[in-house]
């Protein structure tokens, strides 16, 4: 079991405590209606979403204007604007279907929904870091009571987390299974590239399913770490390194060499009743982003 973290929100009228914890926890918040809410002493409009889009918008180009004055300053508005996000997603039910088209073109806040419209994760640059840049994030999704939200609990100490770009919805188990490809900033060079399985069971999401099965044994993420400064170009967009066919049903893992290099290689995982299971390595082609269907 993960550890539960909580936040208070106070909303007018009356207080509420919402717990925010690991995934598999039977302890998140349940969206509910609420008021206009009280979140890190300000009055934020819950209720009524493009409001609350404005709002945040405003806060986010705070921590861009803080960071060019004072780095060290953004303890403060990063957290308004990592509570008020907590806020909205827990507090509005209506939130997981509405676009924030304003908030991701103004603001540089990635929000990316399934397929199937029961799983979305928000994730931003919090601008607390240096040339290792630290992400916040949201999961957000459908249980069988309702609409539910909990942050990513970090592997470790000094985890900088990433932005979520896309999620592939696969059936495997006979039920929907959710791969979710995050990008890391790690240094002015260093870059990496996560997918990390989820799924809804019982209402309640659980990020620690093992889909991916190597030779080894099972995983439930697999991520690679490769050095921009050495990127051939030749691969295409570097945002497309990890990628799921649909219609060849495989999912494509770069080879990276020691020293971060990419090979013209991928590890291949393909698309089973039970798992993606590894079945070797294929050339890598170039393009191979045009192909590639969510």
């Amino acid at each position: 079991m993960m550890t539960i973290k909580k936040t208070i929100v106070c909303f007018v009228g009356c207080s509420a405590l919402l717990a925010f914890g690991g995934c598999a926890s039977s302890d998140s918040a349940k969206v509910a209606p609420a008021p206009v809410a009280v979140v890190a002493g300000q009055t934020f409009p819950v209720h009524d979403l493009a409001a609350a889009e404005q709002l945040l918008i405003r806060q986010y180009d705070n921590l861009a204007n803080d960071k060019a004055i004072d780095p060290d300053s953004l303890g403060y508005p990063a957290g308004v604007f990592r509570q008020w996000m907590d806020s909205l997603t827990s507090s509005n039910a209506a939130s997981i279907t509405y676009p924030f088209n304003r908030l991701q073109d103004s603001a540089q806040v990635s929000i990316v929904t399934a397929a199937d419209g029961q799983f979305r994760i928000y994730s931003w640059d919090n601008w607390t870091g240096g040339t290792m840049h630290n992400f916040d994030a949201v999961y957000q999704w459908k249980g069988n009571d309702g609409v539910h939200a909990t942050k990513p609990v970090p592997d470790g100490e000094g985890d900088p987390g990433g932005w979520t770009s896309r999620i592939y919805t696969v059936t495997i188990n006979d039920k929907p299974h959710y791969l979710a490809v995050s990008h890391g900033v790690y240094s002015t060079s260093l870059r990496g590239q996560l997918v990390k399985a989820f799924t809804i069971d019982e209402g309640k999401l659980i990020d620690t399913v093992q889909v991916f099965k190597t030779r080894s044994g099972r995983l439930n993420s697999i991520d690679v770490s490769y050095d921009m400064t050495q990127y051939d170009e030749q691969r295409g967009d570097d945002q497309q390194l990890i990628v799921y066919d649909s219609l060849k049903q495989v999912l494509y893992i770069p080879v990276v060499q020691e020293g971060g290099i990419l090979t013209t290689k991928n590890l291949v995982y393909a698309l089973k009743a039970e798992c993606l299971q590894y079945v070797g390595v294929e050339e890598a082609r170039r393009g191979v982003d045009s192909m590639v269907r969510p």
